[in-house]
């Protein structure tokens, strides 16, 4: 024996141990120094033996050489963390969310799938933020991933960083242009995290041909553009919006398409509708996934391919017999993108196979068929009303406002100055000019009191690109200096400003029914909104003098953090006011009651504001919304003509943003730069509701018919309920006892002390070899632990495997991603792998999957694949000792993982003949893990096989696509006399086929499948 070695007591074969070293003799007799998990202890040496490498858990059964049930739990936790289980979801309740089944198949999806890009068009208050976070978990935990970037727009960068810190565990830094080009440049490799606005990351205009231009935007498209030939300095890439992109010809596609090419995995976030006959959708998925969707002409071809797939689908799930299902099937392999489809040829043999057609059979050759689909993969989407969870009722009150005869002049006076205004200096400006008229009629006392004070609330060029979509190369705020001058000029001598304020006919409403609340509803919050930052600014002032406690506003730069912490303290403030640029992007759903004190012309506007309070965790069963209004005025027909007829009160809209917002930019152009009647503008408002609800009707429709073409989700949702079921995750008592084992068996001196009245807090203090080992291993690892620290004689570890922020500073969470974590299983996978056990157990009945009382016998294998990706799968099998009950897969898993979790030490009786149990498990479970191993082997091949396929074909249309971008960009250099400029491209295309050349290289490494089955565990149990 020597020091190291894995032994074990020959009596008591569970129980193991290495050697430490040290030896001694005791009168006549040797023992040895061994590190068990509880501690050390002197065994005589003629009691132990080396575990020997090959010994198989079936001989340690026919043997009797049986471990306890901690023992199996040891062994199950260190392969789940491992992170190569292809049926276990590591994301799944290991963030500070709550489980929706949905929110996790964009998770699935990307696992599944040879795509590392996903369009995820949930529509509004589904938790797409939620989605983002999990995927990044789930990436994080299996391959461990460490670089981050989300793109957004501005308003929505506070909301990014908060929800990674609160909700996964991540530090995220808010980065300019400037600041991410200095944290890419400094080194790719490092661990980052970064949250940076769309607009002010877009690359100027004429970036590439203009050496000139050397703004901070500019260098970092350059350099985004060098990087592409390179490998990856982003890890995933996640861009919220995402409809901002929908056109090619804008900088904000350039930019997303800088970035994608320098990513990794991708996920791009939007309620954009999906339909096929949508430009728009192959514009996303040209980002998404830019070597797929090369062209419009190809992704005609793609989608008339996968009508075959989405057909044998619908009539395999539809009765068809096997014959036709088959007929389809060899209709795909005609079609030139599906002629090589492995899959597909490997599923019609089986079929051929089959005398008839199961329903299990249909089940899963339905999944097959998903599988291969050629755009599900691609795209997710969720609507509201397939979310059992969204139960809300929207309850919706016109709180309408008659003027007083000052407010009503003043509104008619502001109203045909902007007008003419507009006549006179054209349309282009149009939306700009619009908004001091809307100004005025959301609240005419700070309207005017801004316009004195010559502070108007103009949008900067950030803001209109979050409002609208409007793209301007400034981030400065436009001018309005004209028009605010005529403005000035127009009311003077009918505003005088105290007696607007006596006479805020609006406010006095508003107070009435916030005391009324109050009185009726004591405790509950109210969210009350509005488009203009002087609007909020006055409400504040005025609520707090009526004795009304108020939270904000919550307005531009301001610490949205904070305020919403204030808010939603019970004791803590009635009333939130928040802007659309403060409010975007927030959770609100422990509110109920709304306020539009003006209300947006545009119904997308207002449906992002009711789905603020009107989303997934909202208990209420009905969410309240006011609307004030003045009588007689634009605002009030709008309201009445175009968002009681769209029914945005009562239903959500769904994702028809930019369908919308063309029509109101015409609506809001002919109503201010046409004299028309009331009258008039009534009809033209109803005209464009007309042309809303027509162009909606045509969006169901299409949508419906494109569901069946990208639908992809039955089976992942089955797939994910089925892990949360199956217990498929790593509890904090696995992992602390995993981690406490590790320590006292492989650095001896290493200490940890149980709090007494936290059972998952404990004082870890690490050796000094154990600390040099971590330490090395975390510089690697690119993370940090303060139980490195040499300084530190124990740091407060809290065993908890969740993804958040700790709650008190001095506490480190560990869970599953912890630098310690991952150190001890790649330590224990170098020094033995998973243990191989025998084990006996006993369970009470209630603690299993109800399984009769009495004797069984159960085996668990490991397969293992390595390939393009590595990973792994447990098959579990469980019968009756006397061969009369066999569990299905499914209950054979919960017997054996509550074995492990809740077992109890079993002195099997003297009857039981291990040599024939063994026998048993050997002749019968061992042969059917081997069947399932080799269908599995069989479909992995398959699905390797597409998947390297459809690598290397991306990657040869890469190499062509980015090699005729850097030849022509080498031209132009050379033609406007830019020799260095062209020099550099020289390099970039260098660098770019020395990347393609190692990557295919690797892939057709992959391509070569290898794959094993190793046996974990056999045993006997008592079920009692």
């Amino acid at each position: 024996m020597n020091p190291g070695d894995l032994v074990r007591i020959i009596s008591d074969p569970g129980r193991q141990g290495a050697l430490s070293g040290n030896s001694r003799t005791v009168g006549s007799t040797l023992h040895w120094q061994v590190n068990f998990s509880d501690g050390r202890q002197w065994v005589p040496a003629d009691l132990l033996e080396v575990v020997p490498l090959e010994e198989t858990p079936i001989d340690l059964l026919r043997l009797g050489r049986l471990a306890r049930p901690t023992d199996l739990d040891r062994a199950l936790t260190h392969i789940r963390l491992r992170g190569r289980l292809a049926n276990f979801i590591y994301s799944l309740e290991t963030t500070d969310t709550d489980f929706y089944a949905y929110q996790f198949k964009p998770v699935v999806k990307l696992l599944q799938s040879a795509a590392t890009g996903i369009l995820v068009a949930d529509e509004v208050g589904l938790g797409k933020t939620i989605e983002a976070g999990l995927v990044w978990t789930e990436l994080r935990s299996r391959f461990d991933l460490r670089r981050l970037l989300v793109l957004c727009p501005a308003m929505l960068r506070n909301k990014w960083q908060l929800e990674l810190k609160r909700r996964f565990g991540v530090r995220a830094d808010i980065l300019d242009a400037e600041g991410l080009l200095r944290r890419l440049k400094e080194d790719g490799s490092d661990e980052y995290a970064a949250v940076a606005s769309l607009q002010g990351l877009r690359p100027p205009r004429a970036w590439q041909d203009r050496p000139e231009v050397d703004s901070a935007r500019a260098q970092l498209a350059r350099f985004l553009q060098d990087q592409a030939s390179s490998d990856p300095i982003v890890d995933l890439l996640i861009i919220d919006e995402a409809h901002y992109l929908r056109n090619r010809d804008s900088l904000t596609f350039e930019l997303g398409s800088l970035v994608r090419r320098v990513s990794q995995y991708a996920m791009l976030l939007s309620a954009t509708p999906i339909h096929l006959k949508n430009d728009d959708l192959y514009s996303l998925l040209r980002v998404v996934e830019p070597d797929v969707f090369v062209s419009p002409y190809v992704f005609d071809l793609q989608l008339h391919a996968n009508a075959h797939l989405v057909q044998a689908r619908e009539a395999t799930l539809g009765g068809a017999t096997r014959d036709e299902i088959v007929e389809r099937l060899m209709r795909a392999q005609r079609d030139v993108l599906l002629a090589g489809n492995s899959q597909i040829a490997a599923l019609r043999q089986d079929l051929e196979g089959l005398q008839e057609v199961t329903r299990r059979d249909r089940v899963q050759i339905a999944a097959r068929l998903e599988t291969a689909n050629l755009f599900g993969y691609a795209i997710t989407r969720t609507r509201r009303r397939e979310v059992h969870e969204l139960t809300a009722v929207r309850a919706a009150r016109a709180l309408s406002v008659t003027m007083t005869p000052l407010e009503a002049e003043l509104y008619q006076t502001v109203t045909e100055t902007v007008r003419q205004f507009c006549v006179e200096h054209g349309q282009i400006e149009g939306f700009l000019l619009v908004m001091p008229q809307r100004q005025l009629a959301s609240c005419m006392a700070a309207a005017i009191r801004s316009w004195q004070q010559d502070e108007p609330d103009a949008l900067s060029a950030e803001e209109l690109f979050d409002e609208v979509g409007i793209e301007l190369d400034s981030i400065e705020s436009p001018s309005q200096g004209p028009l605010m001058q005529a403005l000035q000029q127009a009311v003077q001598g009918i505003a005088v400003l105290p007696d607007l304020i006596r006479e805020d006919s609006k406010y006095l409403r508003l107070r009435a029914e916030l005391l009324h609340f109050q009185e009726e509803y004591p405790g509950d919050k109210v969210v009350l909104f509005s488009t203009f930052r002087n609007t909020l600014r006055y409400l504040a002032e005025r609520l707090r003098q009526d004795g009304i406690t108020c939270a904000g506003p919550m307005i531009g730069s301001t610490d949205k953090a904070s305020i919403l912490e204030d808010f939603e303290r019970p004791d803590g403030p009635t009333v939130l006011l928040s802007s659309e640029v403060g409010g975007e992007g927030i959770d609100l759903q422990f509110a109920w009651a709304l306020v539009n004190y003006d209300l947006p012309w545009n119904p997308m506007r207002v449906e992002q504001r009711i789905g603020r309070l009107d989303r997934l965790g909202q208990r209420s069963p009905r969410v309240a919304i006011w609307n004030l209004i003045h009588e007689n005025t634009i605002d009030d027909r709008i309201y009445n003509r175009l968002l009681l007829r769209l029914g945005i009160f009562e239903r959500a809209l769904g994702g028809l943003e930019a369908v919308i917002g063309e029509r109101i930019t015409e609506l809001t152009r002919d109503l201010f730069t046409h004299r028309l009647s009331p009258a008039e503008e009534e009809a033209r408002i109803s005209q464009t509701a007309l042309a809303i609800e027509n162009r909606r009707n045509q969006e169901e429709a299409l949508e419906a018919e494109a569901a069946t073409l990208v639908a992809y989700g039955d089976y992942i949702l089955e797939q994910v309920t089925a892990a949360r079921d199956m217990s498929r995750r790593i509890l904090s008592s696995d992992l602390k006892r995993y981690i406490f084992d590790f320590l006292r068996q492989r650095y001896p001196g290493s200490e940890t002390v149980e709090s007494p009245d936290d059972p998952d807090l404990a004082q870890v203090h690490l050796s000094a070899a154990a600390q040099q080992s971590l330490s090395e291993f975390a510089r690697g690892a690119r993370s940090a632990t303060r139980l490195t620290s040499a300084a530190t004689w124990a740091v407060p570890c809290r065993f908890e495997n969740r993804l958040r922020a700790p709650r008190r500073a001095d506490e480190e969470i560990v869970n599953q991603l912890h630098p310690l974590t991952r150190f001890a299983v790649q330590e224990t996978e170098a020094q033995r792998g998973a243990p191989r056990l025998a084990c006996a157990a006993r369970l009470r009945r209630d603690l299993g999957p109800n399984t009769p009382p009495g004797l069984y016998r159960f085996l668990v294998v490991r397969w293992r694949f390595k390939a393009l990706q590595e990973s792994e799968q447990l098959w579990f099998g469980v019968e009756a000792l006397d061969g009369a009950l066999r569990l299905t897969e499914d209950d054979a898993e919960r017997f054996v993982v509550a074995l492990a979790e809740h077992g109890e030490d079993w002195e099997t009786p003297a009857s039981v003949d291990y040599g024939s149990v063994a026998a048993a498990v050997e002749s019968g479970l061992l042969i059917d893990a081997r069947t399932r191993y080799d269908s599995a082997v069989s479909t992995f091949t398959a699905q390797n096989g597409d998947r390297a396929t459809a690598q290397l074909r991306s990657l040869d249309q890469h190499l062509r696509q980015q090699g005729e971008k850097l030849r022509a960009l080498r031209q132009r250099h050379i033609a406007m006399g830019n020799a260095g400029l062209a020099k550099a491209q020289e390099g970039n295309l260098k660098r770019l086929e020395a990347r393609i050349k190692r990557e295919k290289a690797r892939i057709e490494a992959g391509g070569r499948l290898e794959h094993s089955l190793d046996e974990i565990c056999a045993g006997i149990a008592e079920v009692y």
